[in-house]
Parts: structure tokens; C-alpha cells; sequence
């Protein structure tokens, strides 16, 4: 089998031109290499990511990959010609890591590994299913055995996902679910996958004008989810559905690259869920995608992971209105995205803002956050480590923050704090790799490089490519309390190349346990960026960071609360009732105001309910918009098609 298997793919490579994304001979190229590369293992020892004895691919770390890694590889193989052998091996290789157990509940899915005991997984199935049948259209051709075994695999999983299906609110899946669906039916002749693809977008998109993307930005996810509407486009059911995948298309890809900052390569913006190459600066499932079409993503990728090849297979090209987001920036814009509540849609659940001009960009959020959450992010023109990023390395806690343009204040707040694992609690923020920052001013003095404690009201500020980066710390602490510790430690975290500044600010640094936890522990920022170019010097923008005032005030509000009262007899539920007879809720309401005449700043929030109750903002918004950016403007409710201009 695997015999005949070679030969075909030898013939296939040979005379099958490449016909797909406008880069796909860069990357194929790349991500070939990619397989003929080694890592370090544990003991120290060297291994390839090819892994001759299985004929799987090691991911980044380092596990045989079937799900991400090895079909891709194969695909990339067949695509430059390469080691058709090689290919053909893998190929079988991945057969193998298939259900093919009649009646299974798994039938037809995947493994995402080789490990033994891995279980078979839709979401498995849905990376490699774009490139299993591309497969089987170049190698089947020719019918016969291989034509079978191909053709059986992707019947088979076709058959698995549509008996495992992802819901329109699934997150990015639902993307990838379509494109799966869509790319295996018209490999297998089989209509009910492009059908169900239909099906899926369909109610995407109506679930989209109604609550927008229901989950905060997140450059992964949100290039999964491109990369899989990508495929529902090529092979969609009919006009009407082609048309169907391309609206959603838009409205992804206009999101995304108003946030895209082409001269670090990043996208720009909070992440809810981050992989470390959406917040370092690291080649990263974004960049791949984006790479398939814009030139200066593929520049910016000197490596490519296999998954490349999901994003480059695939022929979707970017228009020109959607290239312009990127080449014609002409000025800096801001993209604010809203969830609303499912009850009433002029609640916020979440939002976010990114400011984006031509030399960085800022990003905030507002809503909760995990350990693994980005809440802020700013992005800069370097080589390397091109963002700087806070988050809450401790606990998970809340964040709320109100953006104009460059300048952002920040209000963290943290429960359950002084008790167990919850003793102390801080925000770190990594402000850049030491070789890439030459000079950090702390309180307008120059940081000599040991550990430094920063006050309430202290500055940093350093510069960051073509741009200064400031950070001043406001309030910290629970309502009340006083601490006679400073919150801010400056100091180095990291060896090497990766040695970075490091600020940690402090809601509670003491470490020992209180006899019961407290509550509403908060950490306040004021950020800023700024282009070097507007000021003599980075003292300059010291003393612009430290004139800057922020007012905050932190008071209990006491509000009646009818729905815990006594109702009595129903007859008489509107009767008057007397104080004693009252019942009323107390919550925490906090303010943060910029004190400039010039620049209206500020928020109001319940540190109780962890809910937004206004934001202050030189721009006006709709209270139901769900998007206000440049590339699109769209109200809950709204119509999609017209805020899309088709």
C-alpha cells in the first residue's frame, strides 16, 4: 500500500501546479523546513521534527502531532515537489490515527496525537480535515486502491463530524467546523457537508448581528476562524451560500486587520485566551495566516509551523478594500467591539478598544480575566519581542478600562484576597527585553537595574522602537486599607535575550493569611504611548506622564432591593412598607476620572456586580454598537450586509 502510495504521490508532484493563496510556495517552502529541523528533547536529546520511525511531525512542543502538524507537512511536501516518499509516509501514518470502527461513536475522527491511549476528537478532525482532502483531489485522480483509501477517510470523516457537529455559538469552531464540512463534502461528492456549512454560517451570522463575536479578540481563535470560513467560501454549497461565507469573511477580516500592526507583525489588541506568540512577538497562527496574503506578514516569518498550510492550501484572496486596512492606513483609528447582555442589550458583558496607527498600538479590555488573559497589550516597530502586555499572573479577577486613543486608565479588581493561594495579589506588566530598552526612567530618575520600589503615583516610562512607553500607578488596595509597603516593584524577570523589564503592582504584597479573605482588592494604571518624534526626549515624556492626575473615589451606594422583601399577602404588594420592613443591597461604586479639560477620561464602575456603569470618552457612541472601527460600524440588531456596504 504504502508502495503504490509513493508512486502516486511522486506523479502528483510532479505535474500538479499550486493553485492557492497568493504566498503558498513561500510557506510550503518554509514549513518543509520546518520538518527537516531538530529540537532538544527531554534528556537532552536531539530529535527531528519528522520523526522517521511513526512518519508523524513533532509539534513546538514536541509532541507527535497528527491533528495540527503531520497532514500538513505532507501537504507541503506534495506542494514543492519534496521527498514524495516522505510524503506518502505520512500520509499513511495519519490513516492510521483514524476511527474506523464501525458503529464507534468516534467513527470517521481523528487522534490528536500519536500517543498511545490518544482518543479520537471532532476538534481533532477539524485542522486536518482541510488538508485530507485536498489530498485526496490531487492523489485521486488517478482511482484504483489509493483513490479508495483516500476516499474512504474522508467519507468517514465527513460522516464523523456531521455526527459531532459545532454550533454557530461554538467560538472560532464554528468557522472551522464549516470550512471542515464544506472542503471533505466536495471531496467525497457528498452534499450534505457543504449543505451543513450553509447551515452553520447561516446562523453565525445572525447570532453576529445580533451579540457581535461574543468573545473577546484573540489573534489564534480569530485566525482559526478565518482560516475555516476561508475553506467554507472555496467549496460552498451554491452563490447564495459562497455569498453567505464571503459576508462573514468580511466581517472577521476587517476586525482583524484594523487591529494588524504590520511593522511588528502582530495583531494588535487584548486577548481572552492567549498562546504566547499572540503577545510576544513570536511567528504565531495569526502571522501564518496573514502571510498567505500580505507581504509584509510573510517577511515577518522567518519559520512556519505546518498548520501554515490550513491558511495557504486555501485560494480566498483578500480584496482590495481589505488590503487597504493594512497598506492604506492613513491616519490611527480605534476598534471597539461590545458584548452586550443576552437580556438587555444595552448591558455590557465585555468590551474592548484598540488604538492602531502606523508605528504601535494599544489595546485594553473591559470584563473578566484569567491567568491567561491579556487584558493590555501595545505592540512596536522592533525586530524582536514586540509587545509589551499586562496581566494577572496570580488569580483570575476583573478589569475595567476606558481608552482614548493612545492613553488608557485601568482598574483591576480582585476577590477573595489574604486567604490560601489568594494571599497576595498583583498586576505584572512586561515592558520590553533588555537588550531592546536601552534606558527606563523611574519617577524621571534613570533605573540602574536592581530591584526598585515604586510608590502610589509613580511613573515608568522607557522607549519602545519609534515610540515611549509610559505607566503611572494609580490607587491600589482593598476600600479603605492602608499599607505602608509601595506597590510597585521594578525589577528583571528572565536570562538571556529574554530578559525583560519587569513592573509587578501590588493589591496585596503582605503574604501572610488574614482570618478572612477580603474583597474589591483593586490595582489602578494610567498608560500611555506616544512617538518619540513629539517630545526632546524621553525626560520630557517623564514629566508629561507624571503631570498627569487621575481622580478616583471609591463609595458604598445603598439601593432598595423590592424582589427581597416579604410580599405577604399578594393583594397587597404595592402597599406601603416601613423602613424595617425595607430590604436593601449595598455595592461598591468606583470612579476614575483624567483631570484634563482638553481630554474627557473616565469611568464609573460596580466593584460589586463587576459591571461598567458609564465611561467618559471625547467620542460618542451608539449604547447598542457591538463594532465602531474603521473597517466596520454595526449595532445590535443591525443589518450586516449594509454595515458590510454590499
Amino acid at each position: 500500500m504504502l508502495r503504490r502510495l509513493s508512486a502516486v504521490v511522486l506523479a502528483v508532484a510532479i505535474v500538479v501546479p499550486a493553485c492557492a493563496s497568493k504566498n503558498l510556495e513561500e510557506i510550503a517552502g518554509l514549513v518543509v523546513s520546518y520538518g527537516e529541523a531538530s529540537r532538544t528533547a527531554a534528556g537532552d536529546v536531539t530529535v527531528a521534527n519528522y520523526d522517521e520511525p511513526t512518519g508523524l511531525v513533532r509539534d513546538v512542543s514536541g509532541s507527535l502531532n497528527v491533528a495540527e502538524a503531520s497532514l500538513n507537512y505532507a501537504a507541503a511536501l506534495l506542494e514543492t515537489g519534496a521527498q514524495p516518499e516522505r510524503a506518502a509516509r505520512v500520509i499513511a501514518a495519519v490513516l492510521e490515527q483514524q476511527d474506523r470502527a464501525e458503529g464507534s461513536p468516534t467513527y470517521g475522527l481523528f487522534r490528536w496525537t500519536g500517543r498511545a491511549g490518544a482518543v479520537y476528537s471532532a476538534n481533532a478532525t477539524l485542522y486536518l480535515a482541510p488538508a485530507l482532502a485536498h489530498l485526496a483531489r490531487e492523489l485521486s485522480d488517478g482511482g484504483g486502491v489509493v483513490g479508495d483509501l483516500l476516499g474512504g477517510s474522508v467519507q468517514a470523516a465527513l460522516d464523523g463530524l456531521l455526527a459531532n457537529p459545532t454550533g454557530a455559538t461554538d467560538g472560532f469552531a464554528a468557522g472551522m467546523y464549516a470550512g471542515a464540512v464544506c472542503t471533505l463534502g466536495d471531496a467525497a461528492g457528498d452534499a450534505r457537508g457543504p449543505e451543513a456549512g450553509r447551515e452553520t454560517i447561516a446562523a453565525w451570522l445572525k447570532q453576529v448581528s445580533r451579540a457581535g463575536l461574543i468573545s473577546a479578540p484573540s489573534p489564534t481563535y480569530d485566525a482559526l476562524r478565518i482560516g475555516g470560513l476561508r475553506w467554507a467560501w472555496q467549496f460552498a454549497a451554491d452563490d447564495e451560500a459562497k455569498g453567505e461565507a464571503e459576508m462573514a469573511l468580511q466581517v472577521c477580516y476587517r476586525d482583524l486587520l484594523s487591529r494588524y500592526d504590520a511593522n511588528a507583525g502582530m495583531v494588535g489588541g487584548p486577548v481572552l485566551a492567549a498562546y504566547p506568540a499572540d503577545y510576544n512577538g513570536d511567528p504565531g497562527v495569526a502571522r501564518s495566516l496573514l502571510a498567505a496574503d500580505l507581504t509584509s506578514a510573510l517577511e515577518r516569518l522567518p519559520e512556519a509551523v505546518p498548520l501554515a498550510m490550513y491558511f495557504a492550501l486555501a485560494e480566498y484572496e483578500l480584496g482590495d478594500a481589505l488590503v487597504a486596512l493594512v497598506d492604506g492606513r492613513e491616519a490611527p483609528g480605534e476598534v471597539r467591539t461590545r458584548i452586550p447582555s443576552v437580556e438587555d442589550p444595552l448591558v455590557e458583558v465585555a468590551s474592548s478598544c484598540t488604538w492602531a496607527s502606523d508605528l504601535s498600538t494599544m489595546g485594553t479590555m473591559s470584563g473578566p480575566v484569567s491567568r491567561w488573559s491579556i487584558p493590555v497589550l501595545m505592540t512596536f516597530d522592533l525586530p524582536r519581542r514586540q509587545g509589551s502586555y499586562f496581566y494577572a499572573p496570580d488569580i483570575e479577577g476583573h478589569v475595567q478600562s476606558v481608552q482614548a486613543g493612545s492613553l488608557a486608565l485601568c482598574s483591576f479588581t480582585f476577590d477573595g484576597v489574604g486567604v490560601a493561594d489568594r494571599k497576595q495579589v498583583r498586576v505584572r506588566g512586561v515592558l520590553g527585553c533588555v537588550p531592546e530598552v536601552d534606558t527606563v526612567l523611574v519617577n524621571g530618575v534613570e533605573w540602574i537595574g536592581e530591584p526598585a520600589a515604586v510608590g502610589s503615583s509613580g511613573t515608568i516610562v522607557l522607549q519602545r522602537g519609534s515610540s515611549f512607553l509610559g505607566v503611572k500607578i494609580l490607587e491600589t488596595g482593598a476600600p479603605g486599607g492602608r499599607s505602608e509597603a509601595k506597590p510597585g516593584i521594578l525589577t528583571h524577570i528572565g536570562e538571556g535575550d529574554d530578559r525583560s523589564v519587569v513592573l509587578e503592582v501590588y493589591g496585596r504584597q503582605e503574604d501572610y493569611s488574614l482570618r478572612k479573605p477580603v474583597h474589591n482588592v483593586r490595582v489602578g494604571l494610567l498608560i500611555e504611548t506616544s512617538p518619540a518624534a513629539e517630545w526632546e526626549d524621553l525626560a520630557a515624556f517623564a514629566r508629561h506622564i507624571s503631570s498627569r492626575r487621575v481622580r478616583q473615589t471609591t463609595k458604598n451606594v445603598n439601593e432598595r432591593a423590592p424582589e427581597l422583601e416579604d410580599q405577604g399577602n399578594p393583594l397587597h404588594r404595592h402597599d406601603p412598607k416601613s423602613r424595617a420592613e425595607m430590604r436593601f443591597i449595598t455595592r461598591a461604586e468606583h470612579t476614575m476620572q483624567l483631570r484634563d479639560e482638553e481630554l474627557p477620561l473616565g469611568l464609573a464602575e460596580d466593584m460589586s456586580a463587576r459591571a461598567i456603569l458609564s465611561r467618559t470618552l471625547p467620542v460618542e457612541l451608539s449604547p447598542k454598537y457591538l463594532w465602531a472601527s474603521p473597517g466596520l460600524n454595526l449595532d445590535v440588531g443591525g443589518s450586516l450586509s449594509e454595515a458590510l456596504g454590499q
